[in-house]
């Protein structure tokens, strides 16, 4: 299921999903993976391709319970969703942080304060909880 050579670290997912089904955590052993916030489906999405990362880029790996996963990701999650986050989603939020702190027609806060450059670089995108986006008018309001 994953990108490695090695069948132990390839298998690894699976190994994961079938634990959460014998612990009680999925009701399938074909629930919904979801990939950095990305949804992919057993039968669809995953049905003859493997996951285009190895056992090693893997951060964390959740298990959402049935009614939350089916809150969010509606009836395709009745089986279950592992939720898992890589490692190169920290490079992402970090790449994005550093291109929206060069963009000149950009206002930041940071806790309530006007942020300078020097201000956001120092920022840990791990650390960020939340990050609200104003448009046009509601921005011009502030």
């Amino acid at each position: 299921m994953l990108k490695d050579q090695d069948k132990k670290d390839s298998e690894f997912l699976i190994r994961k999903i079938n634990e959460a089904k014998t612990n009680g955590e999925l009701t399938s052993n074909k629930p919904i993976i979801v990939v950095d916030g990305k949804p992919k489906r057993y039968h669809f999405e995953l049905k003859e391709n493997k996951l285009d990362f190895y056992k090693s880029d893997i951060k964390k790996i959740d298990i959402l319970k049935n009614d939350v996963g089916i809150r969010i990701y509606g009836e395709f999650a009745k089986k279950g969703v592992v939720v898992i986050t890589t490692k190169n989603l920290d490079k992402e939020a970090e790449t994005s942080l550093t291109s929206l702190v060069k963009n000149k027609n950009v206002l930041i806060f940071l806790d309530g304060n006007e942020a300078t450059n020097d201000d956001i670089q120092k920022v840990d995108p791990n650390d960020v909880d939340t990050v609200e986006v104003l448009k046009k008018e509601a921005a011009k309001k502030l």
